[in-house]
């Protein structure tokens, strides 16, 4: 397995190291998955992860096209440590994830299987930037589409929940006030607010932190468009339904969470929020970044966003209180490690200079 392989690497050793094995098993054929045919034409490793060139059609044989016009027949996709891991209920790799609400350990169970989970990926990330097939110009290459996960535990660059809990105080103070947890190795993210059994008072408030590392994208090019897409696991709005926003976060290291984290979260909304009971689970849920999101991605180091509810944000609990209840979402961290869940950002970007032309024969 491929786990054995990464036992004592760096993060971007672990990722490079994936991306080798993944080109050696990659089939160059037409593929379909979900509701998309892909058909990779030239696969090759890169520092860091994997690089893809491949076309896309619909069920129905419509090609897509990629780009800002859609003009790109065969887009150029970068995976930036890649998942190696699939979802599988039979798969004999087991993750426990314990509930706080109620102290059960839930089962995750995967397997490992290179070319699925890039196909996976593949998947996703192009049901995010397909265009409209009708301005493909035959052989146009496009100048990338790159997709970048975080690492999993203490690892540059840190995803993970810090959180104000074991309190018994109103919204304002644990809003206002320092955290009291910090943690980057948790599978399931808990976005929880939870309420304790005295009126009007609250025990437990979570908030995300997420890095990329977006240093690979060329410092002349320009940012296109850009997608953060969160994996969701299950949801509950106890105390009222809310949005989940993304933000921009500044923790204090790339490579680790520490309680003070907490109140390092922005409050300008980098994308359209989306409400909890609205919030996919068992899938992602993609947040179009907003020109202010756009600008938060970095080509030179890593970029930091974060999750926080509106009520949160807005520093106004507008739900309704109701003694131990909670209102929370939980979707999958990068330790989840190396598997198509993990959160992701997909940054389509281009140099600006004329399209090069490319025949794959």
């Amino acid at each position: 397995m491929i786990e054995n392989l990464l036992k004592n690497k760096t993060g971007k050793e672990r990722a490079t190291l994936k991306g080798k094995e993944i080109a050696k098993v990659a089939t160059k054929r037409k593929t379909t998955r979900g509701s998309i045919k892909i058909k990779i034409l030239e696969i090759n490793a890169i520092e860091g992860g994997v690089e893809v060139f491949a076309q896309a059609w619909d069920l129905q044989g419509n090609q897509y096209g990629f780009g800002k016009d859609g003009s790109i027949d065969i887009e150029r996709f970068r995976i930036f440590n890649p998942p190696v891991l699939v979802n599988d209920p039979n798969g004999e790799i087991v993750r426990e994830v314990v509930d706080e609400t109620n102290g059960e350990t839930q089962q995750i169970t995967l397997r490992e299987d290179l070319k699925e989970a890039l196909l996976q990926s593949l998947d996703h990330t192009i049901s995010i930037v397909k265009k409209d097939g009708s301005n493909i110009v035959k052989g146009k290459i496009g100048n990338t589409t790159s997709t970048f996960y975080p690492a999993a535990g203490s690892v540059a660059p840190v995803d993970g929940r810090v959180q104000r809990e074991s309190v018994n105080e109103s919204y304002s103070t644990i809003h206002n006030g320092t955290g009291t947890a910090a943690s980057d190795s948790d599978s399931l993210i808990s976005m929880i607010l939870s309420a304790s059994s005295t009126t009007d008072q609250y025990s437990a408030l979570a908030r995300f932190i997420c890095g990329f590392d977006t240093s690979s994208i060329d410092d002349g090019d320009n940012i296109d468009s850009a997608t953060l897409s969160l994996y969701g696991f299950d949801r509950s709005t106890g105390l009222g339904d809310t949005d989940i926003d993304i933000v921009a976060s500044t923790p204090a290291s790339t490579n680790t969470l520490v309680n003070s984290d907490y109140a390092q979260l922005g409050t300008t909304r980098f994308a359209t929020g989306v409400a909890i009971s609205a919030f996919a689970t068992s899938a992602y849920e993609d947040y179009t970044l907003n020109a202010n999101g756009l600008a938060n991605i970095s080509k030179t180091t890593y970029s930091f966003f974060g999750a926080r509810r509106k009520w949160d944000v807005d520093n106004s609990f507008t739900g309704t209180w109701a003694s131990s209840a909670f209102t929370r979402i939980r979707f999958y961290s990068a330790d989840q490690a190396g598997t198509t869940s993990d959160p992701k950002l997909v940054v389509t970007h281009s140099a600006g200079a004329n399209a090069n032309f490319l025949a794959f024969m």
